[in-house]
């Protein structure tokens, strides 16, 4: 991983994410509210065993029947580890987007109390699937050679096949459709920014603390909102109240 730079605008970040070698119709975004957040998924921190990430995936797989009646096959492990990250149970899922502004409102827009230095990291799926001896291509979580990297997040017997694999989302939510949500799966514990030889497929730009604010308010004159990115009523709710108090 390198860091390739500092952004204090949208066009600044725009442009130091556009000057690299990768075409960035080929790269996804992740914003992070502190620029020394790790690239490591929920289920893997807190010294989570594995046998514990399968454990919450059946409670969670055996508790939703009865407080949905749209839930996926039982065996359709994808979609419900899918469905187990958008609802916030720790999985080894981390979430990306396509877009670079949905990833900058992330990093700017969750900050409360007193700023602090945010960051944008830019992927390029398609190298990091080669480097971890995949096809260049973007799989479908649902894909067959995205089951060996799902499997053992529900069997922790299943032998791990190690490294990182990018997916894209199943749009079973609005939200994942308006976010333009993607998954890296993670089948080792190491961070994803220190894997050998990420430097040619990871970037971090970082936003500087005094640039967060501007960086919302260019954001909200973008169309880029949380009622924009939460197509629910109660982030329609807490947006016009935010607009009321002249909370940009």
């Amino acid at each position: 991983m390198k860091t390739v730079g500092h952004a204090t605008s949208v066009a600044e970040l725009l442009d130091v994410v556009t000057s690299g070698d990768d075409h960035p119709l080929a790269c996804w975004y992740r914003g992070a509210s502190d620029a020394s957040y790790q690239l490591l998924p929920s289920a893997f921190r807190d010294g989570r065993s594995r046998d514990q990430e399968s454990s919450l995936l059946h409670y969670f797989r055996a508790a939703a029947m009865s407080r949905s009646a749209e839930l996926p096959a039982a065996d359709a492990h994808a979609p419900w580890l899918s469905l187990a990250q958008h609802w916030g149970l720790p999985t080894r899922l981390l979430d990306w987007s396509t877009s670079l502004l949905v990833a900058t409102f992330f990093a700017v827009e969750l900050q409360t109390g007193e700023r602090r230095d945010a960051a944008v990291w830019a992927l390029n799926a398609f190298n990091m699937n080669e480097h971890f001896g995949n096809d260049r291509l973007q799989y479908a979580i649902d894909s067959h050679t995205a089951a060996k990297y799902v499997e053992p997040a529900f069997y922790f017997q299943h032998e791990e096949p190690g490294g990182y694999l990018g997916v894209l989302a199943l749009e079973h939510d609005r939200r994942i459709h308006a976010q333009q949500g993607t998954f890296t799966i993670h089948s080792c514990r190491d961070c994803l920014e220190q894997s050998a030889g990420s430097e040619r497929w990871l970037r971090k730009v970082v936003i500087p603390a005094g640039a967060v604010d501007r960086i919302r308010r260019e954001l909200r004159v973008l169309g880029v909102s949380r009622s924009s990115l939460f197509p629910d009523l109660a982030a329609l709710a807490a947006q016009i109240k935010a607009d009321d108090l002249g909370i940009m």
